[in-house]
């Protein structure tokens, strides 16, 4: 039997969500180069890595990676009807999601990503000692901060 909840505890369960929710990304999709052994795969120059379509890639984020190439996911995705002629290019493309750089708010500080962990445990978040007024998430685009 289902019950109702009352408005206090689904306030409740919403701002836990949002406590656990991970930081919005950012996310860029540029058209993939094309590997003459691997036509119809996505290359990364960046990495040397070759990913088929539908294949997700993610990177730790470690130091001394590449600049760029660190707490990163890349994603092969082959775009139908936007195939020209013969070129495999023009229908493959990269998905990168990065973590969005975080701005300070008051109350709040910025907690440094997990270096060894993959993307997006990786990312910085905010972690708050009261919750941080609404405006100021929206001003700093976050969708989500830790309340101790």
């Amino acid at each position: 039997m289902l019950r109702r909840r009352s408005p206090a505890s689904l306030c409740a369960l919403t701002l836990a969500a949002m406590c656990i929710s991970p930081v919005r990304s950012w996310i860029n999709t540029y058209k993939s180069d094309i590997h003459p052994e691997y036509p119809g795969s996505c290359y990364d120059a960046d990495s040397g890595a070759v990913l088929t379509p539908g294949v997700t890639m993610t990177l730790a984020g470690g130091a001394g990676r590449t600049p760029g190439e660190h707490c990163v996911s890349k994603t092969c995705i082959r775009a139908s009807g936007h195939s020209t002629g013969n070129d495999a290019r023009s229908e493959l493309f990269v998905k990168v999601e990065r973590c969005t750089p975080l701005k300070e708010i008051d109350g709040c500080e910025i907690i440094p990503g997990h270096e060894d962990l993959v993307y997006p445990s990786c990312c910085p978040r905010l972690r708050c000692i009261q919750p941080a007024p609404e405006a100021q998430l929206k001003s700093a685009k976050l969708s989500s901060i830790v309340v101790v």
